[in-house]
């Protein structure tokens, strides 16, 4: 064998031995950028659930504080964010942007009136005959651009009118004749039919008992 043809033989093996490290290089490469896409976007998504369960939470508040904050607003598709008021929240119409780790998310909440059965179970589909004025539904919505697309998450919620407030009445002093439902406390009640509202002022007693 000549030494040509050994060199030749040598020049072939190192030439396919960089093609096999470039295309293993190549290979490495891409799994590698997208395994870091990848991980942007888990933090991305994880971060925009935050951020909507922030809002979630604050908005369940500001429902608890008076029903019809909530209730009031126009439904959807009219956007809201909410913002300190006093030692409370307000809303405004619109979306708000929040800036972390150097990523713009933009944040809203819309609110949808809620239907129920004649079960009592929540309707999938609308019905305004089977309208539940103690119920609505409130979707966040986070946006944010991720590789020239828009990205999104939304998570959603109903409220309920639930919390009951407990006034213990002590005067009953003006009689009976009162019709309710009422909106303010006095010191009426519906029928005097076998009430004895005189014997000490201010009380009344069931007569026969």
């Amino acid at each position: 064998m000549s030494m040509n043809r050994i060199r030749g033989q040598s020049l072939i093996e190192i030439l396919i031995g960089v093609m096999i490290g470039a295309i293993l290089v190549g290979g490495a490469a891409v799994t590698i950028a997208i395994t870091l896409r990848s991980n942007l976007q888990n933090k991305n998504i994880q971060t925009a659930s935050s951020l909507g369960q922030e809002l979630l939470d604050k908005v369940t508040v500001f429902t608890e504080a008076d029903w019809h904050n909530l209730y009031d607003v126009a439904k959807s598709p009219a956007q809201y964010y909410l913002g300190i008021s006093g030692q409370g929240f307000s809303a405004s119409s619109g979306s708000e942007i929040v800036t972390l780790d150097n990523k713009e998310f933009t944040r809203y909440f819309t609110v949808e009136n809620v239907s129920r059965d004649a079960g009592g179970n929540i309707e999938a589909i609308y019905s305004p005959s089977n309208d539940d004025p103690s119920t609505q539904k409130v979707i966040v919505t986070i946006t944010w651009n991720e590789t020239e697309e828009t990205a999104e998450v939304n998570l959603d919620k109903f409220l309920t009118r639930s919390r009951n407030l407990i006034y213990r009445q002590t005067d009953w002093s003006g009689g009976g004749g009162q019709e309710g439902p009422i909106i303010s406390v006095n010191n009426l009640y519906s029928s005097s039919n076998l009430i004895n509202d005189t014997e000490i002022p201010g009380s009344i007693k069931v007569t026969g008992f």
